[in-house]
C-alpha cells in the first residue's frame, strides 16, 4: 500500500479559479477539486465509457446529471453512469472543495508521466 497527502500531488490549473490534483492506480483516478468563488466550470460534458462519482467535501455546488439539476452539499454523493450528460458549478462564496473518481482512467496523457499509486 502507497500513502500520500494531497499537498504532495501536483497542482494543475486548467480553467480560471480551479485546480486538480489528480492521483492515479492502474484502472482508477482520483482527483481533487478546488473552485474559488466564479471559478469557471467545465461545460456540460459526458464521458461514454467512463463511471464517475463526485463526493462533496466543502461548498454548495449546483449539480447537472441528464436532465436533472439538484443542489448537493458536504457529505454528498453523486453517480454519473457512463454517457451521462454532467457538469456541476460551486454556488457559494466560499472555496469549494470536491473529489472526483473515474474508473477507467479519464486523464491517460497525465497517467502516463506519472507512477500510480500501489
Amino acid at each position: 500500500m502507497t500513502f500520500t497527502c494531497w499537498n504532495d500531488v501536483p497542482a494543475e490549473n486548467n480553467r480560471p479559479g480551479v485546480t486538480h490534483r489528480r492521483l492515479f492506480g492502474k484502472n482508477v483516478q482520483v482527483q481533487r477539486l478546488t473552485v474559488e468563488p466564479g471559478g469557471e466550470p467545465a461545460p456540460l460534458h459526458d464521458h461514454p465509457d467512463i463511471e464517475q462519482f463526485f463526493l462533496i467535501q466543502e461548498g454548495q455546488w449546483e449539480m447537472t446529471t441528464g436532465d436533472e439539476v439538484r443542489e448537493v452539499r458536504p457529505g454528498d454523493i453523486v453517480y454519473v453512469a457512463p454517457g451521462t450528460p454532467h457538469r456541476i458549478r460551486l454556488l457559494s462564496e466560499r472555496i469549494g472543495y470536491l473529489y472526483e473518481i473515474y474508473q477507467p482512467i479519464l486523464s491517460t496523457e497525465t497517467a502516463e508521466e506519472r507512477e500510480p499509486l500501489g
